[in-house]
């Protein structure tokens, strides 16, 4: 059985009411927005849920702070993919784009995990997003091969 790791938005999210065998979901919500609608149980150990902006830096914009993927939140990420990495992922966020491609992408890199097929098509990963996620978890290089391990 192949596992995947694919990004999808809020709307393809909260259309389920189930997630299939062997998959766990990350859920990406946007900061001063209500966390998006999901059938499912957001306490779930099968979920993991966080909130950052899709910018690559933090930003201010009408008196209100949005922030970018912190090392903290990065890290709940990495615990949580490193815990599920024998199941397949479900990463949403709000339009299925950015952040949660870079996520799958991460996921893809680090595990194996196949893309979906219109990956390149329909993803524009967040190089902040992906960028942190690679910058947490890489070893240090292997003396013998000058290899960088992720």
């Amino acid at each position: 059985m192949s596992l995947f790791a694919f990004n999808i938005s809020a709307r393809e999210a909260a259309d389920l009411d189930k997630l299939p065998n062997n998959t766990v979901l990350i859920s990406i919500n946007d900061e001063y927005v209500d966390l998006y609608s999901l059938k499912l149980d957001r306490n779930s150990p099968d979920i993991l849920t966080v909130q950052f902006t899709d910018i690559t830096e933090d930003i201010e914009h009408r008196g209100k702070i949005y922030h970018k993927l912190d090392i903290k939140t990065a890290h709940k990420i990495l615990k949580f993919v490193s815990t599920n990495k024998s199941k397949s992922f479900l990463i949403h966020c709000a339009a299925g784009i950015s952040r949660s491609s870079a996520v799958s992408m991460f996921i893809h890199l680090r595990h194996g995990h196949k893309l979906k097929d219109n990956f390149w098509r329909t993803s524009d990963p967040n190089t902040h997003v992906l960028g942190m996620l690679i910058r947490e978890k890489i070893k240090p290089l292997d003396k013998l091969n000058n290899k960088v391990e992720f």
